[in-house]
C-alpha cells in the first residue's frame, strides 16, 4: 500500500480513512480529501493521482465525477480548514480535469476566487456536460463545459455561495448562499442556460445542498442554532418543510437516499444525523437513531 500523506506528514491510523459512499479520493501536494458523509477504515490500497498542473496546484478541496466522460473534476483553493497549503508558489482558484482511466490531467481551468476551500462545492451534470463551481469570495458560480474543459459562463449568485447540487432531470442547479447578515438564500439556476430561475430565502446561512431526484426536492443545511435542514422546491421557488437537528456543532456534508432518508455529517461530534423523508418533504422527521462514525466525517 502506498503511504498516505496528510498535510505534508504521514497520516496516523485514525486519519487513514476513506469514504464508504464516495466516488473517489484525490490526494494532491501532500493533502488528502475525503468527499463523503461517512468515513470508514480502509483495508485496500489507495491510488494516488497527481491532480494538478505543474507544479502541482494547491489544496484539493472538492471533487466531482463525470461518469459519462470518466473524469474527476478537482477544485484547488489556497486554504482548507484555515490551514495554509499554498504560499503563492503553486496555482490556486483552479479546477483540474483528471482522466480516471489513465490518471492524466487533461486540463487546468481557472475559476473565480475563494481563499478558504472549507465547504467548497462542485457539481457535475453529465447529461448537459457541465460542471458548476461555487466561488465564495466573488459571489459567483463558474460553469465549465466538460466536453471542452473550458469556462462556458460565470454567473453572479447570492452572497457567499458554498454548496451546489444538480437535478439533471428537472434541469435545475441549486446553490447554497450564506447571505448578507446571515440571511441565507438558495439560488436556482437553469441547468441548460445557466440563467437564474429565482432565489429562495431560507432564513439562516445555507451551507450544503443535495438533491432527491425521486421527489424533485433539494435538501439544504442551515447554520442555525441548532443546525437545521430545509427542503427547497426549485420549480416552485419555495420551501416545503424543515427539521431541526438538535446540534450546535457545524455540519460538514449532506447526502440523500432518494425517497427515504437524508444524512448529515457532523465532523466535531463524529456522528451522522438521519432524517426520515419517506412521508414527503413537508413531514420531515429526525430519526432517534444517530450513526456513530469515525474521526471527522465529511
Amino acid at each position: 500500500m502506498k503511504t498516505l500523506l496528510f498535510r505534508g506528514r504521514a497520516a496516523s491510523p485514525a486519519e487513514t480513512r476513506f469514504a464508504a459512499s464516495a466516488s473517489a479520493w484525490v490526494r494532491v501536494a501532500g493533502l488528502s480529501f475525503c468527499a463523503a458523509v461517512a468515513c470508514g477504515d480502509a483495508a485496500a490500497a489507495v491510488t494516488t493521482i497527481a491532480a494538478g498542473p505543474s507544479p502541482s496546484a494547491s489544496a484539493p478541496v472538492a471533487v466531482a465525477i463525470d461518469s459519462s466522460l470518466n473524469r474527476a473534476y478537482v477544485v484547488h483553493r489556497e486554504l482548507y480548514l484555515d490551514v495554509v497549503v499554498n504560499v503563492g508558489i503553486v496555482p490556486s482558484n483552479r479546477v483540474s480535469a483528471v482522466d480516471l482511466a489513465t490518471g492524466n490531467v487533461l486540463a487546468t481551468i481557472p475559476v473565480g476566487a475563494s481563499i478558504n476551500g472549507l465547504n467548497q462545492a462542485i457539481a457535475v451534470d453529465s447529461t448537459r456536460q457541465r460542471a458548476y463551481v461555487t466561488n465564495t469570495d466573488d459571489n459567483t458560480v463558474t460553469i465549465i463545459n466538460t466536453s471542452t474543459n473550458t469556462v462556458a459562463a460565470t454567473v453572479q449568485v447570492g452572497t457567499g455561495p458554498l454548496g451546489a447540487a444538480v437535478d439533471p432531470d428537472a434541469g435545475l442547479v441549486y446553490v447554497a448562499n450564506t447571505g448578507v447578515n446571515r440571511a441565507g438564500t438558495v439560488t436556482v439556476l437553469d441547468a441548460g442556460t445557466g440563467s437564474i430561475r429565482g432565489t429562495v430565502s431560507v432564513g439562516s446561512p445555507a451551507v450544503h445542498v443535495a438533491v432527491d431526484r425521486s421527489t424533485r426536492v433539494a435538501y439544504v443545511t442551515l447554520d442555525a442554532s441548532p443546525w437545521t435542514v430545509v427542503a427547497v422546491d426549485g420549480a416552485a421557488l419555495t420551501t416545503r418543510g424543515r427539521v431541526e437537528l438538535g446540534l450546535l456543532f457545524a455540519a460538514s456534508s449532506i447526502a440523500v437516499d432518494p425517497g427515504a432518508r437524508v444524512y448529515v455529517s457532523f465532523s466535531t461530534s463524529k456522528a451522522v444525523a438521519v432524517i426520515d423523508t419517506s412521508a414527503g418533504p413537508a413531514a420531515l422527521r429526525e430519526s432517534t437513531r444517530w450513526l456513530s462514525v469515525g474521526l471527522t466525517p465529511r
